[in-house]
């Protein structure tokens, strides 16, 4: 069968294939990066984003309301697929949190939306005239959903609260948000005649919430409504004088942080301690100490110290998921924040901002580094194989709700390319692969 034929079917019947069989392997990239590099695939890829938000796909299963919908509200099974916790508790949903399957089951989710942004990518170019048709059929093959690199430097000199400098401390670069996120209107060259024109809501900005969409989900949460949109996804939310975003505070926290946070994952990539799949994962074996020090590490004093994980990929993707959205004041009239924090600070309602799949393509890519790093080595996978084994729910591999065969595991997902991308980092050896990340 063609694959592009057999890609659309396998779609329609909500099956992840990827992108391999239809357009080879391809380096996912950091999304200025794309915007620099190759604008006419991020011009597609706009389009594509507000084309399946649109209202007229919130029923679509592979659109952008029904896939969000997947990693928490609303409560109740996407496509047929039993096992979402339905429960009001944080934690609700499909998605796999503190279990080692929390970096495998995001893969196949992410190439999900992925694999929906393409085929929408390919109808988009369908309907511009020549010469823009050609150009734009051979940019489509080189899409993958690109990743926000928190670690990336966006400008020059910002400053920050500190205790020096009247108060405030200085770093040469800026490490703010992307710009594509935080601008409310952007431009887009538009089909059929390839003219410049205002893309009026950015898609990256925020997602918009039919009336009604929820259902009752939205009064069973646990925070005021004056407190938390119910109408568009907000990052620290100001309510007055109508719900928006503030920036200045997300660009702020973020410059504040990232030097930790930095050296905290650079630290995961290299100790010993991480070298353990179980212990790099998850935040599971974080909740209290282990019963028994992990090793014990001479320091440069000469004194040995007891030594056990200070973190996880899961802990900085939780982190950083209450950085982006805000975690919410005790105190909502200081700098007129409201309390509830963003969507993205809740699993409930985190997919639907925009940046989460931006965010989520980052984790992912802090993974496929430490996997290329450790890959020959005995600790790299799961320690009880089992768990390697259960479905990756509710992403379907092939059609069918056959818990046993039907869906992702995480044996299946293990490799990035097996839904045909790769990212930038990983070419040459695992030597190289840290060398490289540790510049």
């Amino acid at each position: 069968m063609d694959p592009l034929k057999e890609l659309k079917n396998a779609h329609a019947a909500g099956v992840i294939l990827g992108l391999k069989g239809v357009a080879g392997t391809v380096p996912r990239k950091d999304i200025d990066v794309l915007l620099d590099e190759d604008p006419d695939v991020f011009n597609l890829f706009l389009l594509a984003l507000s084309a399946i938000q649109d209202p007229s796909m919130s029923k679509d299963k592979m659109g952008y309301f029904e896939i969000a919908g997947i990693h928490g509200m609303p409560k109740r099974p996407w496509d047929g697929v039993d096992g979402k916790d339905l429960s009001y508790d944080e934690d609700s949903g499909y998605c796999a949190h503190s279990t080692e399957r929390f970096p495998t089951w995001h893969r196949p989710y992410i190439a999900m939306m992925e694999q929906s942004l393409y085929l929408m990518i390919l109808e988009i170019v369908s309907r511009y005239d020549e010469p823009y048709r050609s150009a734009y059929q051979k940019a489509a093959q080189r899409f993958r959903i690109p990743y926000w690199d928190y670690f990336r430097p966006r400008g020059g000199d910002v400053k920050c609260p500190g205790i020096i400098d009247n108060g405030l401390t200085s770093y040469p670069f800026d490490y703010s948000c992307p710009k594509v996120f935080t601008t409310p209107i952007l431009r887009v060259r538009m089909y059929p005649t390839n003219n410049l024109v205002p893309l009026n809501p950015n898609p990256l900005h925020h997602y918009k919430f039919e009336t009604g969409s929820m259902g009752k989900d939205w009064e069973k949460m646990k925070i005021p409504e004056n407190l938390f949109p119910r109408t568009h996804t907000v990052r620290y939310p100001r309510p007055n004088p109508k719900w928006g975003d503030s920036v200045t505070i997300l660009n702020s926290v973020l410059n504040a942080l990232r030097m930790d946070t930095n050296r905290l994952v650079l630290s995961m990539m290299d100790a010993n301690v991480y070298g353990d799949y179980d212990v790099f994962s998850t935040n599971k074996l974080h909740k209290k100490p282990p019963p028994q020090p992990k090793e014990v590490i001479a320091t440069n004093t000469g004194k040995a110290i007891w030594s056990w994980p200070s973190g996880s990929l899961e802990a900085i993707h939780g982190l950083y998921h209450g950085l982006i959205g805000g975690d919410g004041l005790s105190d909502s009239s200081q700098m007129d924040v409201g309390a509830g924090g963003g969507h993205m600070s809740r699993v409930a309602t985190a997919a639907f901002d925009p940046i989460f799949w931006f965010h989520h393509c980052q984790i992912d890519r802090l993974f496929a580094i430490w996997q290329a790093i450790h890959d020959k080595e005995a600790k790299s996978w799961f320690s009880n194989p089992e768990q390697a084994k259960l479905p990756l729910l509710p992403s379907r591999k092939i059609p069918g709700n056959d818990v046993k065969k039907s869906f992702w595991t995480s044996n299946d997902a293990k490799s990035a390319e097996y839904f045909g991308y790769t990212y930038p980092d990983l070419f040459g050896t695992s030597e190289e692969v840290l060398s490289w990340r540790l510049l």
